[in-house]
């Protein structure tokens, strides 16, 4: 018991980031026209990148490179890729362009950014709609390794439930080791497909934060197959041997957890995940398993008093599942999206579609258990209640006659699948960030940014500036000479950051907006009211305990 916990907190509590490695800001901007030429160009991306696996160069529109040198990294929560230039570049078009490995879920990914010098076009960017950027293998090696998972779950779940019910036990040790197996070749081709995008040999890739996970993962795995096999040259299915393939599958799942979307937010993010993963798994499994042994069954002529207690004991574990499942998700969802830019339609992107078809298809499900605990498992000759009646009219019986239940229930295991398939999905595609949220259709950001003598802030307004709307600035602070980002207040006040506002002409006096923080590594000013036209002047202003005061001015042109 100690190796075990002493292996998932090392799991939970490893360096935590999540999502991939997509494009923030760079420096020529994206698309930006410049009259002379720079001396560096920089890409600030979304997450910590593999200091051994990135590219970073620029090059011209024939393919010759305009960098000169090596790239460098500074690390980071936002990692920043840069390269000098060559001092003789000509006006032209040039292209920006990246590869990296995340340090967080062990994607891979790469984009692209233009400029221009002197009166050229800028090529077209890559980095838009980078939240979809995923492998092909990644979301079936997690749907393989969520099967197994499930397979095993349900396994031991009915060896327990079933165990004073003999002709239910043969088979159960052969779905473990098969559960166990999928699980295995599902983390293997993960490990092998983090390996084939980075290129980058095995060694190499086990020495990433991603490897090391991947390594306890493939591990836990392994054993977990040894000691099933175990189990099954025996025959039956006893406590210890369980609870060491519970241990291992749950060492397993927390490295799973560890590499998902809400590892940014700490161990208890992760550990909400591990739980999200675990009832699914439990629950899913437990369909397949009783489905199995409703098939055992219908071969066997056995007695429907045995097949509607395993029915009835195995709906109040998997209406605990669905609580569970339920709470975890909403906390799960919460977690992630509330970085989002306020008021912004989580459908129009693709892991908010693949999310609420997701929660459609649990919907189904639970209508599904709905018919098999209160239709097919009643007590025969009970009279359905008005409810369920409609339901037990088409079925035509009331009882565990067989037939029907397995239908209901093959029905409810393929869309279980399904759930699984689309929470691979999940896991393998990002979210969209806080600047990808706000440049999402319906939204006009406008991005601007300004240097002070120690930071510089990065940011977008919700909408173009314009006479009698209001709009909210919303940005992150860096230490412009070591890239550490301003992520809380330290100057002990309410806010150490604010923006001063002057409006055109004389006698308009100057407005303070208080910034707070919001979300992850952001700040957000209060909705700033714009009463006329015009130029605006104004500064941005940081306290912190180490800077006793750094002013960032710029103008703000308001329709």
């Amino acid at each position: 018991m100690r190796w075990f916990l002493a292996v998932l907190a090392a799991v939970l509590l490893a360096p935590v980031v999540a999502g991939h490695a997509v494009y923030l800001e760079s420096s020529p901007a994206k698309g930006e026209r410049l009259a002379t030429a720079p001396t560096e160009a920089w890409v600030r991306l979304t997450e910590p990148v593999d200091p051994d696996t990135y590219s970073f160069e620029v090059i011209d529109t024939q393919g010759n490179k305009a960098s000169a040198g090596k790239p460098s990294l500074v690390a980071g929560p936002q990692a920043r890729l840069s390269t000098n230039l060559r001092n003789d570049l000509s006006d032209g078009a040039y292209l920006m362009r990246w590869q990296v490995l995340s340090t967080a879920d062990g994607h891979v990914t790469s984009g692209s950014t233009g400029f221009a010098i002197g009166d050229a076009t800028p090529p077209p960017s890559s980095t838009d709609g980078d939240d979809t950027q995923t492998s092909l293998v990644s979301p079936w090696a997690r749907l393989a390794s969520f099967l197994g998972l499930s397979l095993a779950a349900g396994a031991l779940l009915f060896s327990w439930l079933g165990r004073r019910i003999a002709w239910t036990q043969p088979g159960l040790p052969r779905l473990l080791v098969a559960g166990a197996i999928i699980n295995t070749l599902g983390v293997v081709l993960l490990f092998l497909d983090t390996v084939r995008q980075s290129g980058l040999s095995f060694s190499a890739v086990a020495k990433t934060d991603v490897g090391l996970v991947l390594v306890v993962r493939l591990v836990a795995s392994f054993v977990a197959v040894g000691i099933a096999e175990a189990i099954a040259k025996v025959g039956v299915v006893r406590r210890n041997a369980a609870i060491g393939v519970i241990l291992c599958l749950l060492v397993a799942s927390a490295a799973s957890a560890r590499l998902g979307h809400a590892s940014l937010y700490g161990a208890s993010a992760i550990l909400v995940d591990l739980m999200h993963l675990a009832t699914v798994s439990v629950w899913v499994g437990g369909l397949f398993v009783y489905w199995a042994i409703l098939l055992r069954a219908a071969r066997r002529e056995s007695p429907e008093a045995d097949v509607r207690s395993l029915g009835i004991s195995f709906g109040p574990i998997a209406l605990g599942c669905v609580a569970a499942l339920t709470v975890t998700g909403l906390v799960t969802t919460w977690t992630i999206t509330r970085d989002y830019v306020p008021g912004l339609d989580l459908l129009q992107s693709a892991w908010g579609r693949f999310l609420a078809l997701k929660v459609g298809l649990l919907g189904v499900m639970l209508a599904a258990a709905a018919v098999n605990r209160y239709v097919l498992l009643a007590a025969p000759g009970t009279r359905p209640s008005p409810v369920v009646k409609p339901f037990a009219t088409w079925i035509g019986q009331v009882g565990p006659s067989g037939q029907s239940l397995r239908r209901v229930l093959q029905v409810e295991a393929i869309f279980g699948v399904g759930t699984l398939f689309l929470a691979a999905l999940l896991t393998s595609i990002s979210p969209p960030s806080v600047i990808a949220a706000s440049t999402a259709e319906g939204a006009q950001p406008v991005e601007i940014e300004a240097l002070g003598e120690v930071y510089g802030f990065f940011g977008t307004w919700d909408e173009a500036p314009a006479s009698g709307a209001s709009t909210a600035l919303t940005f992150r602070i860096v230490d412009h000479h070591e890239g550490a980002p301003v992520t809380n207040n330290t100057c002990g006040r309410d806010s150490c950051v604010w923006l001063e506002v002057t409006p055109p002409g004389e006698g308009g006096g100057v407005q303070v907006f208080r910034a707070e923080p919001y979300g992850s590594g952001q700040w957000r000013t209060a909705p700033i009211l714009w009463v006329e036209p015009g130029f605006y002047s104004a500064v941005l202003k940081v306290q912190t305990e180490y800077v006793y005061l750094d002013e960032m001015p710029f103008d703000v042109a308001v329709a």
